[in-house]
């Protein structure tokens, strides 16, 4: 009898345990742990614009805001490679940097293309451009709450997503041009692109960036 109690308790345990890690972590908690492990915009001691707890609520609640956009089907990317994309380029482009997100005062990465870029993403506007926001909408970009930050993101992954039909698969019949996940090759071509407006040469600094959204995407 107490063999059988024993090899019961066994399988209870295992049950439980596969039970567990059949819960896969949302793309969002996924994405908000790898946004908190990037490198911090450095201040001086006393200056800087948030305390650790604050600062770690702020990255926390990008995650859900990028899961979001990047299920939103405003593009035919693969969501995860959506979700790369945005938390990729914001990286580089920002750093997640407080005042950036915020807006208004004095970030370290210094002066946003005098000021014409807005948000994480770093989006200009450029009349007649229809995948940029007009100059009415572009201060919307800014700012800490989930509703300015959803709509830096959608302004990003559409900037990409833009590029991506001008620059990518366009040889392959429509029907199956975004049937597969974005190769390295096809990212560094989209962050090439989304720094100079156009199908852009590659370049060292856009390798590293696929090779980053690599290294996300296989976590996601």
């Amino acid at each position: 009898m107490k063999r059988v109690f024993v090899l019961l308790s066994l399988v209870l345990v295992l049950f439980f345990s596969l039970d567990a890690r059949s819960e896969e972590p949302s793309i969002a908690s996924k994405i908000s742990l790898f946004i908190q492990q990037w490198p911090q915009t450095w201040y001086p001691e006393g200056a800087g614009p948030e305390t650790a707890e604050e600062r770690d609520l702020r990255l926390t609640g990008m995650g859900p805001v990028v899961e979001t956009v990047a299920l939103s089907n405003e593009s035919s990317f693969h969501p995860k490679d959506a979700a790369a994309l945005i938390t990729t380029v914001w990286g580089f482009e920002s750093r997640f940097d407080y005042w950036v997100h915020a807006g208004g005062g004095t970030s370290p990465i210094g002066h946003q293309d005098n000021g014409k870029a807005k948000c994480l993403g770093q989006i200009q506007t450029w009349k007649g451009n229809p995948h940029l926001p007009t100059s009415a909408d572009h201060e919307a970009l800014v700012g800490l709450d989930a509703e300015a930050t959803e709509r830096c993101a959608r302004v990003t992954l559409a900037y990409f997503w833009a590029h991506a039909q001008r620059c990518l698969r366009v040889q392959r019949p429509v029907e199956r041009r975004w049937t597969e996940p974005l190769a390295d090759y096809e990212v560094a071509i989209l962050m090439a692109s989304y720094g100079s407006g156009r199908c852009g040469e590659v370049a060292r600094r856009h390798k590293n960036r696929a090779y980053t959204f690599r290294k996300l995407r296989k976590q996601l």
